[in-house]
């Protein structure tokens, strides 16, 4: 296996092409690390809630078990301090804001998502009157959003070794968390596979762990 840091860059068409078709065929697993607000009950979980657009001035996305698409993410808890949390976020597949939209919906939302984590500005919601100029938008201050992608894991398209590459975090999760090292990314991966032929874990089809309204 080889560990490489911080980024994947295709040097030519050829690589281009097969790299997509990996990502196509969902070849490459992916890991994420979020900053919830909370602590879930759960040390793990199983998302499966469909997701779909909001239709409104924003573009947000939701869950919408009627007309939305598949969605499955994988979630871990590994760390909790004070009112924060960490979770380790493993997407199945591609939708947009899959992450945030299923944290959201377990009521765990990502700490400075301005659009899951609270509620909409009243002039951007479904059918009332224009959003904010982009000056204006500007000028609110928020916090960096506590979501970061941590690693990559597939086979190398030519030689078949294992390729895990993966992104420094030690700057990040110190903004939140005092005293606490980066976890072993290399197992991460092999918790996962557990997770994923586990009969035991607990799955959800709604959206999440606790019942809450939709964002739209």
């Amino acid at each position: 296996e080889m560990c490489i840091r911080d980024r994947l860059l295709a040097k030519n068409r050829s690589a281009i092409v097969k790299l997509s078709q990996l990502f196509s065929d969902q070849q490459i697993k992916k890991f994420y690390v979020c900053i919830v607000y909370g602590r879930p009950p759960l040390e793990a979980w199983k998302c499966t809630a469909p997701i779909g657009p909001c239709n409104d001035l924003d573009h947000r996305m939701k869950v919408d078990p009627q007309e939305g698409q598949e969605s499955v993410t994988y979630f871990k808890r590994l760390h909790s301090s004070g009112k924060l949390s960490l979770i380790l976020a493993a997407p199945q597949t591609g939708r947009t804001h899959q992450i945030r939209v299923h944290l959201s919906s377990s009521g765990y939302g990502i700490m400075g998502d301005a659009l899951y984590s609270t509620p909409p500005p009243k002039s951007t919601a479904k059918g009332t009157a224009k959003s904010l100029p982009r000056r204006e938008e500007k000028k609110k201050v928020q916090p960096d959003l506590g979501l970061r992608a941590w690693g990559l894991r597939f086979r190398h398209p030519n030689h078949g070794k294992t390729i895990i590459i993966e992104a420094e975090l030690s700057r990040f999760l110190s903004r939140y968390f005092q005293k606490y090292s980066v976890p072993d990314l290399y197992q991460s991966f092999k918790d996962l596979q557990d997770l994923e032929q586990s009969s035991e874990l607990f799955t959800t089809d709604t959206g999440g762990l606790h019942k809450t309204d939709s964002p739209c």
